[in-house]
């Protein structure tokens, strides 16, 4: 190898090694975990979105185990007052006591995180603008019911390579029947509602449209300076955004002068994407504010040499404010559980073992009418029982003869006996009496069912109040 490629080498190296282990100096993680889920009804009438199993784990889990392993040192965890206790109580108290939180710190120090309520009743947008003063950097920001398991040193080494104003990531939906968990909850019209319209420059997936379905009409209108500045435009509406968004420091000053907007994914992330270039004068003084706190001299790493060409791309107006999009790699499972199919989803792909923080029960240790499961601590189960791809939660009792198929059962639930339930979430101290015959049914948290029951389809639970926060 030639000396001058050795030295290349070594550079790249530096660089890559560095932002590796200094990367999270640079972002501030910010966790949405204040929905109430409406979409989840009954599970969410006395359950907490953020706190639902998936897999036997909270979902807040994924997130904060998700920013641990990648390196980050300090998170915040953002909720309302009604559901500060519980949040605080899962983040403060249970969730370091993890078997896979406590081994991995054994290694490494522990990630410091602050839960902040802010406002009830408030869009993600005003959450984030009430925060602003807490946000010290560039930042990072997920919604806890954003079930994935990756690892983000990529995404935030191609937003810095990039210079961007912010980068987000979507999955490709539509993959292979194959590959997709049973769908139990379909519901067409609610999934359309949910879909994404992308327009994308395909070389560098430069992203200038992310609009919801539900307000695209028959036409899209695309402004000319886009088209001025861009050969070739792809429109997509297989591709769904994962809510993980990097973005730029000097964004929480757009929001400070543009109090009207209230969503961070309905309104904040759509004005950023379509008006990039005529963003890009007021960005140059929003810019300046948003640094004029920085000292005269810093201390960089070594091997961080490619952030001084930030100011570099200033020359090249219009072109300051960047938007890209980052696509999952084909290989990573990604769901947000904000639909009862969804929900379903994300366990199944824990059963499915796509998912590296679930682990499911030893084969070898699985009796002959027990297949693929999740079970939780002190489960009394009783003779000639079958379960089958089912998830497990803590001290359950299930009785004689009983038959689980593909069903979702929450912490201290009781089960009758004779009873046969197939594709049915039965939330935590709920009781199914005997000879229950339930089939795609959903149970809410502390009901009784009474024996003999015999429905499908039905939702045992009570009226549900309007969404917040990333619903």
């Amino acid at each position: 190898m030639s000396n001058n490629a050795t030295n290349n080498a070594n550079t790249t190296k530096r660089i890559t090694t560095s932002c590796a282990v200094g990367h999270y100096l640079d972002f501030y993680p910010i966790v949405f975990a204040g929905g109430t889920g409406s979409r989840l009804h009954p599970l969410t009438d006395e359950l907490i979105k953020a706190l639902l199993p998936v897999g036997n784990k909270p979902a807040l889990f994924s997130s904060l185990y998700m920013l641990e392993r990648s390196g980050f040192t300090q998170a915040m965890v953002v909720t309302v007052p009604s559901q500060l206790a519980a949040i605080s109580n899962y983040v403060y108290e249970q969730y370091p006591l993890d078997e896979l939180v406590q081994k991995r710190r054994t290694s490494v120090s522990p990630m410091a995180i602050k839960v902040h309520a802010v406002t009830e009743g408030i869009g993600t947008a005003d959450a984030l603008r009430e925060i602003a003063n807490y946000i010290p950097s560039d930042f990072l920001i997920l919604s806890s019911d954003l079930i994935v398991d990756w690892d983000l040193v990529g995404l935030l080494e191609q937003h810095r390579i990039r210079d961007a104003s912010l980068t987000l990531v979507l999955y490709e939906d539509g993959k292979p029947q194959e590959k997709q968990p049973n769908l139990k909850y379909s519901s067409s019209h609610q999934t359309s509602a949910l879909e994404d319209v992308t327009l994308i420059s395909p070389g560098d997936h430069r992203i200038f449209m992310l609009e919801s379905s539900a307000d695209i009409e028959d036409q899209v209108a695309i402004s000319r300076n886009i088209l001025q500045h861009n050969s070739r435009l792809v429109l997509r509406r297989n591709w769904r955004d994962c809510h993980l968004y990097v973005c730029s420091h000097w964004i929480l000053e757009l929001l400070r002068r543009n109090v009207a907007i209230s969503s961070i994914k309905a309104e904040l992330i759509p004005y950023l994407v379509r008006r990039q270039y005529h963003l890009s004068k007021q960005c140059r003084v929003w810019q300046k504010l948003s640094k004029g706190n920085e000292q005269d001299s810093l201390d960089i790493p070594l091997g961080t040499e490619y952030r001084l060409e930030k100011p570099i791309h200033w020359i090249h107006f219009p072109d300051i404010v960047r938007c890209y999009a980052m696509l999952l790699p084909s290989n990573i499972f990604s769901r947000r559980m904000h639909t009862l199919e969804w929900y379903e989803q994300v366990n199944a792909a824990c059963l499915k073992g796509w998912i590296g923080w679930c682990t499911t029960e030893d084969k070898a240790s699985l009796k002959k009418n027990h297949h693929r499961l999740i079970i939780g601590q002190g489960l009394s189960l009783g003779d000639q029982s079958e379960l089958k791809e089912c998830v497990i939660g803590d001290h359950c009792h299930i009785g004689h003869r009983v038959k689980l198929n593909g069903c979702i059962v929450m912490d201290h639930v009781m089960i009758g006996d004779d009873c046969h339930l197939q594709n049915c979430i039965i939330s935590s101290n709920s009781h199914i009496m005997e000879r229950c015959k339930l089939k795609q049914c959903t149970c809410a948290a502390s009901m009784t069912i009474p024996a003999d029951t015999t429905a499908k389809g039905e939702s045992f639970g009570q009226s549900h109040d309007a969404d917040f926060l990333f619903g």
